[in-house]
This record gives structure tokens, C-alpha cells and sequence, in this order.
């Protein structure tokens, strides 16, 4: 082989730079690839909102006591027993006294002046449900919803008839006017003007 001057190259040489230059160019041309990304976790969902708190049960209604006294029927009891009620006013009615009310037993009124007793009058009222019924303590709620004087009728049983207690009479009356609203207090008073200042002697 002929020997090469300074400025020559090996035909090796050659080939290695071009094999270089082509790997060079290779590795430019090939886009690197995206940044990996990584999963987003999904948003946190908010722990569900608690139910609101109960409301206060409202307060028991007035308690009025009834004593129904008397022999069986027709319970010829002397002494009149009145007590008085208030249109749509609620009230626990309780029952004591030597007539052996019994829990169970239904409750109802008539006016005092009707001309049919209770078993005549209430009788017409197939559905029971529409009397409120004794509880275990012998009570029973009640709300009137028209003035007048009524008297009371017991339904001792499902299967026994109406009974009237003309000695146990309710007045019903109109709930009373609420009174009207406290004035404002009055402003307090101006003070009094100050004297003029005196003049010099």
C-alpha cells in the first residue's frame, strides 16, 4: 500500500466517521419520547352530610282532670263538673274517680243541648278512630273546634253503647285576643341649656 502524505486519510478512517456521523444524525432525526405522567388520583369525594338534629318534641299538653263518678247506668250522679276549654286549644283530658274508666275506653262529646244523648248522636260514627281512646295512664287528648257547652260521653268497649254524663259539662270558648305589643321606652330627657357664661366686672 502506498504510504499516505499528512493531509490524506485512511479509507478506515473514512468509513468510521461516516458511521459515526450516521449514528449522530440517526439520534438527532428521533424525537425523545413525553415525559411520563403520572396518574392522577380521582377527587376525594366529601363525606356525606350528617341528618339534621331531631326537633324537641313539642310540650304535653294541659292536663285537666276529670273525675267521673257514679253507679252503672244511668249513673244518677248529682254534682256538676264543669271545666273549661279554648277553641282549637289542645288538652290531656284525665280520667279518676270511682266509675271505672278503663284503658281503652273512647272518649266524646255532645252538645248540652241536643235533644239525642250520646249513644243516639255518636252512634252514626261507624269509625271508632275518630274518638280519641284512654291510654294506660287514663288519658286522652283533646282538641275543641266550636264554642258551646257540651257533655261528655264514655264508650266503655267497642261493643257497648254510648253512655252521657250530663254532670260533666265543658265550656268551650274563643281563644282570648293576644295582647298587643309593648310600646317602645321613651327617650330619655333633654338636659337643661347651660347659663350664659357671666361677663366680667
Amino acid at each position: 500500500r502506498a504510504a499516505c502524505d499528512p493531509l490524506c486519510i485512511e479509507p478506515a478512517a473514512v468509513l468510521v466517521m461516516m458511521i459515526t456521523l450516521l449514528a449522530v444524525a440517526v439520534a438527532v432525526s428521533v424525537p425523545s419520547a413525553p415525559p411520563t405522567v403520572p396518574p392522577q388520583s380521582p377527587p376525594s369525594v366529601p363525606p356525606p352530610s350528617l341528618p339534621p338534629p331531631p326537633s324537641s318534641p313539642p310540650p304535653p299538653p294541659p292536663d285537666i282532670v276529670i273525675t267521673v263518678d257514679g253507679g252503672p247506668p244511668p249513673y244518677p250522679e248529682n254534682e256538676t263538673y264543669r271545666i273549661n276549654l279554648w277553641v282549637d286549644i289542645e288538652v290531656s283530658l284525665h280520667f279518676a274517680g270511682g266509675h271505672n274508666v278503663q284503658d281503652g275506653d273512647r272518649v266524646g262529646w255532645i252538645k248540652a243541648t241536643s235533644a239525642q244523648d250520646c249513644d243516639q248522636e255518636l252512634s252514626v260514627h261507624k269509625d271508632l278512630g275518630y274518638f280519641p281512646a284512654l291510654d294506660a295512664n287514663l288519658r286522652a287528648d283533646y282538641r275543641p273546634y266550636e264554642v258551646g257547652l257540651y257533655n261528655l260521653c264514655l264508650k266503655q268497649g267497642d261493643h257497648e253503647p254510648w253512655y252521657t254524663h250530663r254532670h260533666i259539662e265543658a265550656y268551650v270558648y274563643n281563644q282570648p285576643p293576644s295582647s298587643p305589643p309593648s310600646p317602645p321606652p321613651s327617650p330619655p330627657p333633654s338636659p337643661p341649656p347651660s347659663p350664659p357664661p357671666s361677663s366680667p366686672p
